[in-house]
């Protein structure tokens, strides 16, 4: 079946995008940007870009003009590829309506699905009662550095009343209005330095974090049930220590990850952690050890009935005939950041979750046509409402 003309201007960005390697690291993102730009030049949208790194390029497109500003932030980088494709991941492959290469749900996809909807919404530019920022931007797969973070921190961004990260694909389903927030720690336990032939002259540091991390599964954070969050959760995620086979080690290091709920505290948790790790012994000695936090960030939420929802939850009404059902998540986004920012955020996206990471990762050409069609729809639905009134999210997804 011949693709319609829609379908083709978005199989032409995508085979672009895709076949522009921006894994991150190393990013190269200004390979993706250079695309971006060449299709705002082709529709004379204005646009600049942005780098705290040379070539870790963020590219900011404008339509319309005064206030509100709506901005749409997808991110040009991503992950490696990994093993197991069964196509060339570094070039769009379109199979049964489907589209595989790596990004094309996290986050080409989408992008080349906003591309699209600026297509219209160009168009209308002069009946647009305010400004579209569209993003592409760089380094959120690793951290958001010389991204979002970067635009916020260094106050590159024009004043922001409501934002869209379509970087949590729910097939338009979900909206997500609330994240969980995580902790970043590490965990070192200390022994005593010995020859490996006699394990009974040291003590195992090594030995001493097993203990720890047996004791580490089995504990229940306390915490108060969430509406839209799933429990805390507990990952370790990297482990280090000792220098060689015939040493007894004197330090070991994990590294954990904890995605919280509102009712909890970084510095509460630290404290259960403690307190719980106290208990455990080798060969009937308490070990040693200490808690050091690497990163933390809040939990966060958007009220639910922010225009920002409202808008996308019509659109997604008036072109799927279904309305999109808010929702939280246990990973970060862009839109966690944006959040912090004090900006009503949500996430929404065309393609399945489940798609982003894996091998073979693929999305319904027609899926990214609709989303453009629902983003259309939910500008437009803000632009043309005469006062605007904005409500600062909460810092706590509660």
């Amino acid at each position: 079946m011949p693709l319609s003309i829609k379908e083709k201007i978005a199989f032409d960005l995508l085979q672009k995008l895709i076949s522009t390697d921006t894994t991150n690291p190393p990013g190269n993102e200004y390979r993706g940007a250079k695309i971006v730009k060449d299709f705002f030049r082709a529709q004379k949208i204005r646009y600049q870009t942005l780098e705290k790194e040379k070539g870790r390029t963020n590219i900011l497109g404008f339509i319309g003009q005064g206030r509100p500003h709506l901005f749409i932030a997808c991110h040009l980088d991503t992950v490696p590829a990994g093993d197991g494709w069964k196509t060339n991941p570094h070039k769009a492959i379109l199979k049964n309506g489907r589209v595989y290469g790596r990004g094309a749900v996290d986050d080409k996809g989408p992008l080349a699905g906003v591309l699209l909807a600026t297509t219209e919404l160009k168009k209308n530019e002069k009946q647009l009662k305010g400004t579209l920022i569209l993003g592409a931007l760089a380094d959120e797969e690793r951290g958001n550095g010389l991204g979002i973070e970067y635009l916020i921190e260094n106050k590159k961004l024009p004043p922001i009343d409501f934002a869209i990260s379509p970087d949590t694909g729910g097939q338009m389903r979900e909206i997500t209005i609330a994240e969980k927030g995580a902790l970043f720690f590490r965990i070192t336990t200390f022994g005593k330095q010995g020859h490996g032939s006699l394990p009974q002259s040291g003590i195992n540091a090594i030995d001493a974090m097993a203990m720890l991390l047996i004791q580490l599964k089995q504990i229940t954070l306390k915490q108060l049930p969430h509406p839209l969050l799933s429990p805390a959760t507990i990952n370790i995620g990297k482990i280090s220590g000792g220098e060689a086979p015939n040493m007894i080690p004197a330090k070991c290091n994990v590294e954990v990850d904890i995605r919280f709920l509102p009712s909890q505290t970084p510095q509460g948790i630290v404290k259960e952690l403690n307190a719980n790790l106290k208990k455990v012994y080798l060969d009937k000695k308490p070990i040693k050890f200490k808690i050091e936090i690497i990163k933390q960030f809040t939990p966060t939420k958007t009220d639910p009935k922010n225009l920002i929802v409202t808008a996308i939850q019509f659109a997604t009404h008036k072109i799927l005939n279904k309305t999109a059902k808010p929702i939280g998540m246990s990973g970060m986004t862009i839109a966690k950041s944006l959040r912090d920012a004090g900006i009503p955020t949500i996430g929404f996206s065309c393609g399945d979750m489940r798609q982003c990471h894996v091998a073979n990762e693929n999305i319904a050409l027609k899926e990214i046509v609709k989303f453009a069609e629902v983003l259309e729809i939910g500008v437009k639905e803000i632009f043309n409402i005469n006062e605007v009134k904005t409500s600062k999210p909460s810092a706590e997804a509660g």
